[in-house]
């Protein structure tokens, strides 16, 4: 960015914040700054009480900053930064004598942000800005208060705590706000929290209002209309700090056991020994101090954290733009290394081990693409199934797991088919470990719809059920060759057959240390963040394998095997002595049951045609084929194309000319 440009930028930047070019000139801001990153931003100087200029300052960021894992993993860009290893400090804006206000008793408002409080102090009400909501303290420093703000007179006074319209439902606001409030009133100061209303769904904050209002509004409905003192409701307050209510489904989220309670649990059970001693005034004027239930006292308040509903969006920010709770809790590892992953190759060449080489790369990559793209949900789903115990698959699912930490978990059969879905609130990633589907088409269907829905119905008991967005993709093993039936189309599985033996001590050992140590697992992070996907496609059908054809072959019944044939080498069941290409089910019902000795009817094998994909012959323009006057189901058993463009009387001809079955139903 050219410096006009940046120059423009920062006066539009202002301009947002009600500030002119004036207000740049006396807030001494300039463009250009030395920190890193370089991006272009402009410099905050900060003032001292007497009006002087320290050397501490801070840069407003004007262009994105995010780059390589940052940008992969969602992370909100930096929009501000401060020199290294410097104590932070409060910003007085040079409007007023600011040694002589903060040495008086006239109301004072807090704020984060120094816009903010630079247009609220120019527009009469004097305000103190933070750099951050909790930039009122400095743990590195040991201080409980920074000392500019140590040195404000607090007996009796009233001071406003003012952040941004999101507090009330932000946790880690709510913390810091109470915090900072308590440790004012052990000053003796006054503190009154102020809420400003969200303006149609977006954060306000002083700035946005004022410019948008005017400042007279601002104190009529905001610090006289909507405040309320923290030490009157300091126990309501502290439960703001660990619980939120959404609306959408009438319960409540717990921030400290993150689970969610129904209202009934809440006031009878989990809090009902959460007490708030109140004065009491009778009729006669006479009064006592009572205690009544907190939990109640807290449904009933109108400052209680809100929220519209919860979410489950991985890689975004804890509260999300529609005022939803986001209950992603970050990945499993804090940081990205690159380093040595020579142990993770080692255990795939053990797993991929005389099979095609295209297979291990598509494994790989599947398992990297949520890595690269936090919350893609696949439309495939991985199955590794070998007969040898011990060979690695479970290992290889567990090191997975560690990268997603608490959003991954483990699960067996029985929890797959537990209709609550209990164990599938708040994941990514699922290992469905030693699967015995034993050749269930309803649980092999109730399997592929899990891979792809969208959405995942959670009914925990003693709350209401609820809808949340599915961002699981799966990992299943077993060593049974038939743990999935699946269709001869299908679509979502991965099928590799482990053929190796049992995983060598020489390699199992070194490698459990090396998956389990912090640094194993940030450089497999590293490496599986920065993996080539090449032209891998989420949405795409999973690889086809050998192992997915045998484990297809074997699955199938006695029908569905001879009806495999029939579609792969009708040749050799049809002896090549029938000519035709078109039967009807009860014509190759003789061919497969010829002495009528099982149990499989003529729609049974229909059915399986159709299922397996046998194309059933329909005219052009619709209706039935009707051969020698009657309706007719035909199946082209050979040069299916052929027959999907053929006329009526093409196929009565075919038909009529190459009768060769002794015996022949219509049907």
């Amino acid at each position: 960015m050219k410096a006009l440009d940046i120059q423009q930028a920062m006066l539009d930047d202002l301009a947002r914040s009600g500030l002119t070019p004036e207000d740049a000139k006396i807030l001494k801001l300039k463009t250009g700054h030395t920190l890193k990153p370089s991006t272009a931003g402009y410099v905050i100087p900060y003032f001292d009480a007497k009006g002087r200029q320290t050397k501490f300052y801070r840069v407003r960021y004007l262009e994105t900053t995010l780059t390589g894992f940052a940008a992969l993993s969602g992370k909100k860009p930096l929009r501000y930064n401060q020199p290294p290893a410097t104590l932070n400090e409060i910003y007085l804006p040079p409007y007023i004598k600011w040694s002589e206000y903060l040495a008086g008793k006239e109301p004072l408002i807090i704020t984060e942000g120094e816009k903010k409080s630079a247009l609220a102090t120019r527009e009469g009400l004097p305000t103190i800005g933070l750099g951050g909501v909790w930039c009122f303290m400095s743990k590195k420093a040991g201080t409980s208060l920074l000392p500019a703000l140590e040195g404000v007179n607090y007996k009796d006074r009233v001071i406003y705590i003012c952040y941004d319209s999101d507090a009330a439902t932000n946790p880690d606001v709510l913390m810091a706000e109470a915090t900072l409030a308590k440790r004012l009133i052990d000053k003796g100061a006054t503190v009154m929290i102020a809420r400003i209303p969200q303006r149609k769904g977006r954060k306000v904050g002083i700035d946005d209002y004022i410019a948008a209002y005017s400042v007279h509004k601002f104190k009529r409905n905001v610090l006289h209309g909507n405040s309320f003192e923290y030490s009157a409701s300091k126990e309501l307050h502290a439960m703001n700090e660990e619980l939120v209510y959404l609306r959408n489904t009438g319960t409540l989220y717990d921030y400290i056991h993150n689970m969610r309670i129904s209202p009934v649990s809440f006031t009878q059970h989990t809090h009902s020994n959460r007490w708030i001693d109140m004065t009491s005034v009778d009729a006669n004027g006479n009064s006592k101090l009572v205690r009544k239930p907190a939990a109640k006292l807290w449904l009933e308040w109108e400052h209680r954290a809100e929220l519209h509903g919860m979410t489950y969006d991985p890689g975004q920010p804890r509260i999300t733009e529609f005022g939803e709770l986001n209950t992603w809790s970050g990945w499993g590892v804090d940081v990205a290394e690159k380093g040595d992953v020579s142990l993770w190759h080692r255990l795939l060449d053990h797993l991929f081990d005389n099979t095609e080489t295209e297979a291990r790369r598509w494994f790989e990559r599947w398992c990297a693409y949520p890595i690269q793209n936090p919350g893609a949900k696949m439309a495939s789903a991985v199955v590794m199934w070998g007969v040898t115990q011990g060979t690695g698959k479970t290992l290889c699912g567990h090191t997975l797991m560690r990268l997603y930490g608490d959003n991954a978990t483990e699960v067996k059969d029985a929890d797959l088919q537990d209709t609550r879905f209990s164990w599938a609130e708040n994941k990514q990633f699922v290992l469905a470990d030693d699967i015995t589907g034993q050749n269930n088409r309803k649980l092999a269907n109730m399997f592929k719809t899990m891979i792809t829905q969208k959405t995942i119905h959670v009914n925990p008991k003693y709350i209401a059920s609820y809808t949340i967005p599915d961002r699981i993709n799966y990992l299943f093993t077993s060593n049974d060759p038939d743990a999935f039936y699946l269709d001869d189309g299908d679509r979502r599985f991965f099928i590799h057959e482990v053929v190796s033996d049992q995983l060598p001590e020489s390699l199992r050992k070194p490698y459990v240390a090396w998956s389990q140590s912090k640094a194993g697992i940030q450089h497999l992070f590293h490496y599986l963040l920065n993996l080539d996907l090449g032209d891998f496609d989420p949405q795409a059908a999973a690889l086809r394998t050998e192992a997915k054809s045998e484990m297809t072959y074997i699955g199938k019944s006695e029908l569905g095997a001879w009806v495999h044939r029939l579609k792969t080498e009708p040749e050799t069941l049809l002896n090549g002595k029938q000519r035709s290409d078109l039967f009807t089910s009860s014509e190759l019902h003789m061919l497969y049951d010829p002495l009528e000795t099982k149990r499989a009817s003529p729609n049974a094998l229909a059915r399986e045609m159709k299922r397996s994909g046998i194309y059933r012959v329909i005219l052009k323009k619709g209706g039935q084929v009707r051969i020698a006057g009657r309706q007719m189901r035909l199946y082209a058993v050979r040069n299916a194309d052929r027959w999907r463009t053929a006329t009526a009387k093409d196929i009565e001809e075919h038909y009529t000319s190459t009768r060769t079955l002794r015996k022949e139903k219509l049907k």
